[in-house]
C-alpha cells in the first residue's frame, strides 16, 4: 500500500491515518500539496489579467475616493448593463473565456460607475445588485483561470454589495461561490 501511495495512488483514510501514526505526524501532513507558490508564475500570467485586476481593485487616493479620470458620461442605463451582463454570462457558460477577458473589465467599471452615480434610492439598490452579479461572474471566471487572490476580492465585494442591497439570495450565491473558490 505504501508503494502504491508513493507512486501517486490513493489509499483509504484509515490507511493514511495508520501511516501518519507510524511516522508520528498528523494525517493532514500526508495530504499537504507542498508550500504555497511551489510553482513560480511568470509576468505573463499577471499581465493578461491586468485590466480586470485594475477594474476590481482600482487605485485609491488618500481620501479613499477612486483615482479615475473625470468623465462626462450620460446617466448609466442599468437595463442595458444588465443585458450586457446576461450576454457575457452566456459567453462564460459557453467557455468563451477570451470574450470574458475582453469585456469583463469594462463591465465591472461600468457597474462601479452606476453604483457611484445612483448613490441612493431604488436605482442604487439595482446598481448594487448588478455590480454584485458582475463581480460574482468575475469571481467564477477568475477561479477557473486560477487567479484565486483576485477571485477572492471580487467575491468578497460581491457579497458586500448584495448585503448592502438587502438581497439575501445574491448574498447566499456569493457565499456559495466563496466556498467553491
Amino acid at each position: 500500500m505504501v508503494k502504491k501511495i508513493e507512486q501517486g495512488g490513493n489509499g483509504r483514510l484509515d490507511t493514511y491515518h495508520a501511516l501518519a501514526r507510524a511516522l508520528r505526524v498528523r494525517t493532514s501532513a500526508l495530504f499537504d500539496p507542498g508550500a504555497p507558490h511551489s510553482r513560480t508564475r511568470d509576468d505573463a500570467d499577471k499581465v493578461d489579467l491586468m485590466p480586470l485586476r485594475q477594474a476590481i481593485t482600482p487605485p485609491l487616493a488618500a481620501s479613499g475616493r477612486l483615482l479615475l479620470a473625470d468623465t462626462v458620461d450620460p446617466e448609466p442605463d442599468i437595463g442595458n448593463l444588465r443585458a450586457t451582463a446576461t450576454a457575457l454570462a452566456t459567453s462564460y457558460y459557453s467557455d468563451d473565456y477570451g470574450r470574458i477577458a475582453q469585456f469583463l473589465p469594462a463591465l465591472v467599471n461600468s457597474a462601479r460607475l452606476a453604483v457611484d452615480h445612483y448613490d441612493n434610492g431604488p436605482h442604487h439598490t439595482e446598481a448594487l445588485q448588478l455590480r454584485s452579479d458582475v463581480l460574482q461572474m468575475a469571481g467564477r471566471y477568475l477561479t477557473q483561470v486560477r487567479a484565486y487572490d483576485l477571485a477572492h476580492t471580487a467575491l468578497r465585494d460581491a457579497l458586500l454589495d448584495a448585503a448592502n442591497a438587502g438581497d439575501r439570495a445574491r448574498a447566499a450565491a456569493a457565499v456559495y461561490l466563496q466556498g467553491w473558490l
